[in-house]
């Protein structure tokens, strides 16, 4: 007979994280009147290749037993967001503002947390939203595609799925490898519309010839990109 307890450890490990019990690492992280200090433990911060690197080579510094790191272009409060990833792989992107999701994605990127599923996983739209506007994440933006495609659940089954902003939702229906038939994407993207039009009905009976036209125009920009003839082999 076997077990699973890894939820217990996971939770367990973010416990740790949050009363920082038998730390043995020491974080400056900001910049002049807001540098913070943050503890973290060296068992844990090993599984980040920078961190792994840094106590292997032995070129971070040690003070009292202490190992002590300088982060002064870091924000202390997302660096603490990226720690408490690396103890218990949750993060969470919705109540920050675009700029710090981006500044999260930098610091991971520095210390070499290859964990690019996880986070699109966790906050798909946040993570699409702030990709989309930033060129030099192109590479992430096509990871983001291409796992969305292969998994579309990934994104259409979010709860913030309709929040989703009309250009990224329009790129990522241009793409040929989206793994959803005509019809599951026409019923999302009806869901979307309703979203996006509070005052309509969700019942489509009660709909008037206004709403109808507001719907239309809501859908317009993605008419080309439906297969119908698909949608009608799909129903008979």
């Amino acid at each position: 007979m076997s077990y699973d307890f890894s939820q217990e450890v996971i939770n367990d490990l973010e416990k740790l994280f949050f009363d920082e019990t038998g730390y043995d690492v020491i974080i400056y992280a900001g910049e002049n009147e807001n540098i913070k200090e943050l503890h973290a433990h060296s068992c844990i911060l090993c599984m980040s290749q920078y961190f792994n690197a840094a106590f292997s080579n032995n070129w971070v510094k040690r003070k009292d037993g202490k190992f002590i790191f300088e982060k002064l272009n870091v924000s202390p409060e997302l660096f603490r967001i990226v720690l408490r990833f690396i103890y218990c792989g949750k993060i969470d992107f919705t109540e920050l503002q675009r700029s710090d999701v981006l500044k999260i994605l930098f610091i991971a990127k520095e210390l070499n947390i290859n964990h690019r599923d996880e986070f699109l996983r966790q906050n798909p739209v946040e993570m699409l939203e702030t990709i989309y506007k930033h060129e030099l994440l192109i590479d992430l933006w096509n990871y983001c595609l291409e796992t969305i495609c292969e998994e579309p659940k990934i994104l259409f089954e979010s709860d913030k799925f309709t929040s989703l902003e009309e250009p990224v939702l329009k790129s990522l229906l241009e793409r040929d490898d989206l793994r959803l038939n005509e019809i599951e994407i026409w019923d999302n993207l009806l869901k979307w519309s309703l979203v996006q039009n509070p005052s309509i009905s969700q019942d489509i009976t009660k709909w008037s010839c206004k709403d109808v036209e507001i719907i239309e125009t809501t859908f317009h920009k993605f008419i080309p990109l439906m297969k119908f003839y698909e949608i009608y082999h799909q129903k008979i």
